[in-house]
């Protein structure tokens, strides 16, 4: 089990004595605090709460849950019922009561209203926009056992949102987000490895990234993929691959896939050469506003009339 660094937050493999951004030594405990409510007595109105919400009566659902926040306190009911106000199911909608609710969960340690607290600081969205408190909600989310979280996290170290930038520390937490088939996340791993950002460079675990990515549907990690193919990068070069990966990226709506599809039938590589074809998929590329295809187009207008 990957053990967390009470220094940098890092998530580290549990066979490492120290940790691999900072080097802090390995905790005798892992450092994780269990949700507040997690071992508590869970009240039958909220079990009857969360049957209501999976059979699609929200409005029973949310009057529960209300109940059971407001009466016992729990941490469980009170960010669900922050859910429904969030999406207006059950009741009208209302961001800024939401944020009341989840504010109550999080203050209980309740990881998940912690990172919706964390979201909704971060879009600004019934609340002021503060990436500070974006940023403290969701690691302190993360802190306490929330793997969905990670994600959000590593795009908080990768870009510098509420923190100083940390690629090494954005691509742990890619990692951690892809190891619980996070597709996002496998895909900017891929970007790491193949870029060098935060590791040295390595087209192999690139690829491998990026096949984890595609393999749960990502459209630019089929792209990435058959560029990898196409060019050769980490793996032999195979233009029928490649072809088959673009045409896959493409059928999801991917932009770069549409264009590198149509490149292929139009000259032949790894698919039968079709220039109507290749004409098709320039066009839904364009329209998607990539400037090769538009450029493509140019070039073919002649054939076309």
């Amino acid at each position: 089990m990957n053990w967390v660094c009470p220094l940098c937050s890092t998530s580290n493999d549990a066979s490492w004595e120290l940790c691999i951004v900072c080097d802090t030594p390995k905790p005798a405990e892992p450092e994780k605090k269990p949700d507040a409510a997690a071992d508590e007595y869970t009240p039958p109105m909220y079990l009857d709460a969360m049957d209501a919400l999976n059979r699609g009566a929200f409005g029973v659902a949310a009057q529960k849950f209300m109940l059971t926040a407001e009466m016992l306190d729990h941490a469980p009911s009170q960010n669900e019922y922050g859910n429904c106000l969030f999406q207006g199911k059950g009741v009208p909608k209302d961001l800024a009561e939401a944020v009341k609710w989840y504010e109550k969960a999080a203050n209980q340690g309740y990881a998940p209203a912690q990172y919706n607290l964390g979201c909704c600081h971060f879009s600004g969205l019934g609340v002021p926009k503060d990436e500070s408190a974006a940023f403290y909600w969701v690691q302190l989310s993360y802190k306490n056992g929330n793997v969905k979280a990670a994600y959000m996290l590593a795009t908080f170290y990768y870009y510098g949102h509420g923190t100083e930038k940390n690629s090494a520390h954005a691509l742990e937490l890619f990692k951690v987000a892809a190891d619980n088939n996070d597709q996002k996340a496998a895909y900017m791993a891929g970007c790491c490895y193949e870029k060098g950002w935060g590791t040295p460079r390595d087209f192999n675990l690139a690829l491998e990234y990026y096949t984890k990515a595609a393999d749960l549907g990502y459209a630019p990690a089929l792209n990435a993929v058959g560029t990898c193919y196409f060019l050769g990068t980490g793996t032999e070069k195979n233009v029928y691959k490649a072809s088959s990966y673009f045409k896959r990226s493409a059928d999801f709506g991917s932009a770069n896939g549409m264009y590198n599809y149509g490149f292929c039938l139009e000259r032949g590589l790894g698919a039968a050469k079709d220039v109507e074809q290749a004409i098709f998929w320039y066009r839904q590329a364009a329209a998607k506003g990539h400037e090769k295809a538009l450029t493509s187009l140019e070039r073919l207008k002649e054939y076309r009339s």
